[in-house]
């Protein structure tokens, strides 16, 4: 049987505490951040995490990255920039789930949502995005 994609209590308990341990860190961005962000990828089970705010993003525009802070890109000095690389040569601009999340957040702020939730898999896997800078 599938695993079920609500949220578990016990998942829901280790959120809460994570967002305890953060607030015990204090004022300090930088420590209290980092420790968010190494919890978060801890309990999604992913392996790279990354955390930022984003100035101009909005459709068809150029965002600038603002404070980025990246976590568990050992090995992969690359790919980590790459990355960084998409954002500064605009090719955000070409992504489809990123234009789509932009035009989103126009109408909701805070927003937390599947790429699938925001561009159907055809529009994503025929984009250059997916096919150049995200392969």
């Amino acid at each position: 049987m599938a695993r079920s994609q609500r949220l578990r209590l016990s998942d829901l308990r280790r959120v809460f505490d994570l967002v305890g341990e953060v607030v015990e860190i204090g004022r300090d961005p930088t420590a209290w951040r980092t420790h968010a962000l190494r919890g978060a990828v801890k309990l999604t089970g992913g392996r790279v995490g990354l955390s930022m705010d984003m100035c101009g993003a909005a459709p068809g525009q150029q965002p600038m990255l603002v404070d980025p802070l990246d976590i568990g890109w050992e090995g992969d000095e690359a790919t980590r920039r790459r990355y960084y690389a998409y954002h500064e040569a605009g090719e955000i601009r070409e992504d489809p789930a990123a234009q789509a999340y932009f035009q989103q957040i126009q109408r909701t702020p805070f927003l937390s949502a599947m790429r699938s939730q925001l561009v159907d898999d055809q529009t994503w896997y025929a984009s250059p995005t997916v096919s150049e800078a995200r392969r």
